[in-house]
């Protein structure tokens, strides 16, 4: 394809044709002659005639050998041909004669020839850095009196590179207001070579456009704003305007290419660009296919009719250009796919799949396979970045029913505390939680502590109802005990051993030794989710007995499962040692199978096969230290009107405690004493007992504790305790598995008995909303004591009926001590029978033991 010329200004012209003629010298034999000062000054006295090119030509030729005589010329020469020539021959060195420059200007400022001072401001603008001296007497030519003069002066500020950007300001003045058309027009040019820095020119060069006097002028102006266009947009809407009304064929072609060289910020064009694809001129057709390829994915638009150019254009390069246009449209399209619209992605998509279904339907283009991988791999981006956005949609579309769905589940999770409905429909409920809660809710509320804690909330009073922990009094519980660690042989403080739940424990210890205080207290600490089970209520299955707890609709034992399983809740049985084997076979099996689970049991020693993968702890006796400690620590319990308190409890302490032991006789006596005042439930009615200034008699401390109260009753009531009918409620008491005493028969002993420490009073309100109260043993011990009364007597079959009964464990230890011997030794005959048949020891070693205890005594 062939351009057309940028710069057809006419004495730059002239001034071409003669460089290039003399650029020829090496080729003509006749000027092989040598350089010496006389030959160059003949060659130079021969530029008087004009028509003498071969003068000049041999000495450009002789290089910088002539450039001082040339100057000298240039100076002095009377002859303005001379002085013409000189001037020539320096340009056509150019910076090799950079020497020159100072001469150029004086001929320049002073040369009484107009010919002569164009020809020096031609060659100042090829002498490179040498020539920006010359700079504001070149500004200065653009006043000259000679149009040949300003032209050249233009044309050589055109060339001086950013040093001249200073005289943008003139070349503007002379762009608009020089009447001659070759000033405006190298004006133009040179405004154009300054690039961005001539953008205060772009207004005026686009006013240039519509000089109808100088196809020239306007020709220049186009060229001009090319260089510019990179940086001023605005000039499409003038060169649009130019396509539209201009009549020279150059003018449409270089403004067509301009709009090209804009690109997408000439997209306004893309209506007259798609016009001019029909234009009668091959080269319209040309630049106009090539600029729509430029035109960004606006290009789009032109697609079907490029296609058209490409299958029926006769032009070669036109069909070609139109070709590489679509190859550049997919191209710009295809990095730009991130940015386009949905519509115009799809559009893009079926347009180009077109292009390439037409292509391949023509046999006839050459270069077509070239051309039809270029366009697919354009087409392919964009089907990429569609079936991208699909899945994002898709994805998006999921987060979204993701979110509402979990929003929903959220709303409900904070209603759940305050409605039943809720708790039963959506959370209790397998059905609605597995399908409705789309598998993961199920999941989350098993795993996120959170969720978890709000999943118990509602039950959390009913979990650790039978703790009873609105009466546990913290003043009252022993911190100080010991444990020792079961076939480890390792002693250590039971809050280092034990500090909080953590996989299966068993923790075993006599009663009175302080194993349901220290239950209670890490219950009460706790800051998980925990339930407290007395074993009793296990008989039916420790997941059973905790879904009790969970009253109205939370009957999903299976999700009850997955939770204890995931650590969800921790799990705290008491009294293991007073529930039938079977009971036991069944707490023993269920911590086996949840062998991670946070599981605490507590029992009394007795022989059962304990949980493999539980830790077993032996609570131990207290130490004499640790006696008068707890001793002394008891004062925060006792009663304010205690006869003893203060310092004067702390010196009677102290004093029990030196004596004690040699009140007793016999060793067994003393190892006795040793044992109660070891048991922290035994210390503690010592500890009453020297508050109210009695003597403790260890050896029957529970029936000395019994006769304070009765005594005390007495003098209340006037009349005796009812030992045996009170003894016969408690005894139905247990056998009914009841725990409040009946108040409304026992009122006036439940109130004597309280204040000896023997019973406690707990308030609730009832179902009526009137405030009651209830009344508790403090210990089994003390419940036991009453019960044993019903055991006694002769004739009495009660203690060959219960053998079986776990719950009256601690009633036949009282009756080896209580019992007449000879009753005692018989009893002694049927437990070890029972345990023959039975293989349950647990009532029987210790009877034996205890008897044999007595015996020595």
């Amino acid at each position: 394809m062939i351009r057309c010329i940028k710069q057809p200004t006419s004495s730059v012209l002239k001034v071409f044709l003669l460089g290039c003629s003399l650029l020829l010298l090496p080729c003509s034999p006749a000027l092989a002659q040598g350089c010496t000062q006389a030959e160059i000054k003949t060659n130079i006295a021969k530029f008087d005639d004009i028509e003498n090119t071969t003068a000049k030509q041999a000495i450009v030729q002789c290089g910088s050998k002539s450039v001082y005589l040339l100057i000298e010329a240039l100076k002095t020469d009377k002859s303005a041909a001379v002085r013409e020539g000189a001037a020539v021959a320096l340009w056509s060195m150019g910076e090799e004669a950079y020497q020159a420059v100072p001469g150029l200007i004086k001929a320049l400022r002073n040369d009484d020839s107009a010919t002569v001072r164009s020809k020096a401001a031609s060659a100042l603008g090829l002498m490179g850095e040498a020539s920006y001296e010359a700079i504001p007497d070149l500004i200065d030519a653009l006043k000259d009196k000679s149009a040949e003069v300003r032209a050249n002066g233009a044309y050589a500020l055109g060339n001086l590179g950013k040093k001249a950007n200073k005289a943008v300001p003139h070349l503007i003045e002379a762009l608009r207001n020089d009447k001659s058309a070759e000033v405006r027009a190298n004006a133009a040019y040179a405004l154009g070579n300054k690039k961005e820095a001539a953008k205060s020119a772009v207004p005026y060069l686009i006013e240039a456009l519509k000089d109808e006097t100088s196809l020239l002028v306007r020709i220049t102006s186009v060229n001009a704003l090319e260089q510019i266009a990179e940086k001023t947009k605005d000039v499409a809407p003038q060169l649009i305007e130019r396509l539209r009304k201009d009549k020279s064929i150059l003018i449409r072609i270089r403004a067509t290419e301009v709009l090209g060289e804009i690109g997408e910020p000439a997209k306004d064009a893309l209506p007259l660009l798609i016009e001019l694809l029909k234009d009668s001129s091959v080269y319209v057709r040309y630049y106009a296919a090539s600029a729509l390829g430029k035109m960004g994915t606006e290009g789009i638009q032109a697609v079907p009719n490029l296609i058209e150019v490409l299958l029926t254009d006769e032009s070669i390069d036109v069909h070609d250009s139109a070709a590489s246009a679509l190859v550049e449209i997919a191209s710009k399209l295809g990095k730009q796919k991130k940015q386009l619209t949905k519509v115009q992605l799809e559009q893009s998509i079926l347009e180009f799949e077109t292009v390439i279904q037409r292509l391949e339907q023509d046999t006839e283009k050459i270069f077509q396979d070239r051309w039809i991988e270029s366009v697919r791999g354009g087409l392919y981006d964009l089907q990429e970045e569609q079936d991208s956005r699909s899945y994002q949609k898709i994805f998006r579309e999921g987060v979204i029913i993701w979110l509402t769905h979990m929003l929903f589940w959220l709303g409900l999770i904070l209603l759940y505390p305050k409605s039943p409905q809720v708790q039963a429909i959506f959370f209790w409920n397998p059905w609605v939680r597995k399908f409705f809660g789309l598998g993961y809710v199920g999941i989350a509320l098993t795993w996120i502590p959170f969720l978890r804690s709000k999943l118990f909330a509602p039950f959390q009073e009913s979990l650790l109802s039978d703790a009873d922990l609105e009466n546990f009094d913290e003043q009252a519980y022993f911190p100080n005990l010991e444990v020792e660690r079961k076939g480890k042989n390792i002693t250590q403080p039971i809050q280092e051993a034990i500090p909080d739940l953590e996989l299966p424990i068993v923790l075993e210890g006599e009663s009175g030794l302080g194993k349901s205080m220290f239950l209670r207290h890490l219950v009460k600490s706790s800051k998980r989710i925990i339930v407290y089970l007395p074993a009793e209520k296990c008989a039916n299955g420790v997941i059973e007995a905790i879904q009790a707890k969970l009253h109205g609709f939370a009957q999903d034992s299976g999700f009850l499962r997955d939770l204890i399983y995931s650590d969800a809740i921790d799990i705290c049985i008491d009294g293991l040692n007073e529930v039938t084997p079977d009971t036991r076979a069944l707490i023993t099996s269920f911590v086996e199978s949840y062998f991670k689970g946070n599981i605490i049991i507590g029992t009394q020693s007795m022989e059962w096969q304990t949980p493999s993968c539980a830790t077993t702890y032996v609570l131990q006796p207290l130490k004499p230290k640790q006696i008068e400690k707890f001793l002394l620590s008891r004062y925060k319990i006792m009663p304010p009107d205690a006869p003893i308190s203060g310092i004067k409890y702390k010196q009677a302490c102290e004093k029990y405690i030196d004596t004690v032991l040699p009140q007793y006789q016999s060793e067994e006596e003393q190892r006795t004493v040793r044992r109660m005042l070891s048991n922290p439930m035994d210390l503690t009615i010592v500890a009453q007992m020297i508050a109210h200034g009695q003597k403790p008699d260890l050896l029957n401390l529970q029936q000395q504790q019994y006769q304070y109260m009765a005594q005390e009753y007495e003098q209340l009531y006037l009349r005796q305790f009812p030992l045996e009918a009170f003894a016969e409620t408690v005894y139905q008491m247990r056998l009914q598995d009841e725990v409040a005493i009946p108040a409304d028969k026992w009122f006036e002993e439940l109130i004597c008995m309280e204040r000896h420490k023997m019973v406690f009073c707990r308030l609730f309100v009832d179902h009526a909303g009137n405030d009651r109260k209830e009344w508790y043993f403090r210990h089994d011990k003390i419940q036991d004591f009453f019960i044993v009364q019903t055991f006694l007597g002769e004739g009495n079959d009660l203690p060959n009926k219960q053998i079986s009964d776990p719950r009256f464990r601690g009633v036949y230890f009282l009756l080896a001590t209580l019992l007449p011997w000879d009753a005692a030794w018989r009893l002694r005959e049927t437990l070890i029978q029972y345990a023959a048949n039975t293989k349950d020891h647990t009532v029987s070693d210790n009877f034996v033991q205890l008897l044999l205890s007595r015996q020595a005594a």
